[in-house]
């Protein structure tokens, strides 16, 4: 018996380590995501009805803060061949930056996979666990909670 609570001690402390997540945070001002999986639903007409049909393929997302300028996107338009060459162009700290997001177009669609929030929106990107998730902070005190372990890829960040 004596046996018996012993081991079962043993087993709850040691089942009891402490794994310590960071509460320690890194500020950035913008990062860009590559996301294999990416799912856009276009609303399609038909006939009689609309209907959402989904599309799934490389994507990408970028989230800048407005620290960030002449970025080359179009906000709330889809990126097609006539606007948008495949190349993501910005300039951050007096610095220009080009990232080649080309594998993110879709021939189905006739479009890019991208998502981008307009730099004015985000006040505060703050990233915890070795860049693991972030936290973004719009100008209007919401909020979001970006994952980016696997399969997410972050491409850069500054």
């Amino acid at each position: 018996m004596k046996k018996l609570i012993f081991i079962i001690t043993l087993l709850a402390f040691w089942g009891c380590e402490e794994n310590p997540v960071s509460t320690e945070s890194v500020e950035i001002d913008w990062i860009l995501i590559k996301n294999p999986q990416m799912i856009e639903y276009e609303y399609i007409e038909t006939t009689t009805t609309y209907e959402y049909v989904p599309y799934t393929g490389v994507g990408y997302t970028f989230i800048p803060t407005s620290s960030v300028s002449n970025i080359n996107l179009i906000f709330d338009e889809d990126l097609t061949v006539d606007n948008f060459n495949g190349i993501l162009t910005f300039s951050f700290n007096s610095e220009n930056y080009s990232y080649d997001i080309s594998d993110s177009y879709h021939s189905e669609m006739e479009e890019y996979l991208m998502t981008y929030i307009r730099p004015k929106s985000i006040s505060k990107i703050s990233c915890y666990d070795e860049m693991s998730y972030c936290h973004t902070t719009m100008q209007s005190g919401l909020g979001y909670l970006l994952e980016l372990t696997s399969p997410f890829e972050i491409i850069d960040y500054r």
